[in-house]
């Protein structure tokens, strides 16, 4: 990944406990995705690393979502009720 211009990562590399190392090879990177249903959409967390853009999901209908996630149904079915954003990281600040 060091020579990588863009690189994708899955929000589950956060669960799994991998996102630190991921992002230690990203430097050069022009372009850090952390993508996914499970993605935190707060930027602040991110300042200081290479990560560019939160793809993620902001649940709309919480009574749903529990419902869905409880039988143990996937991302398709809790897309439906959640509206998904992509947020640009402001690297100059």
């Amino acid at each position: 990944m060091p020579k990588m211009d863009v690189v994708i990562v899955t929000s589950t590399s956060l669960l799994n406990h991998t996102l630190d190392g991921i992002l230690d090879c990203c430097g050069g990177a022009r372009e850090v995705a952390l993508v996914g249903p499970s993605t935190p959409l707060a930027p602040e967390v991110f300042m200081g690393t290479p990560v560019t853009v939160l793809a993620g999901m902001v649940v709309r209908d919480t009574e749903r979502a529990m419902k869905i996630v409880s039988q143990g149904c996937g991302t398709m079915l809790l897309g439906r009720t959640a509206d998904k954003l992509c947020i640009r990281l402001d690297r100059s600040a």
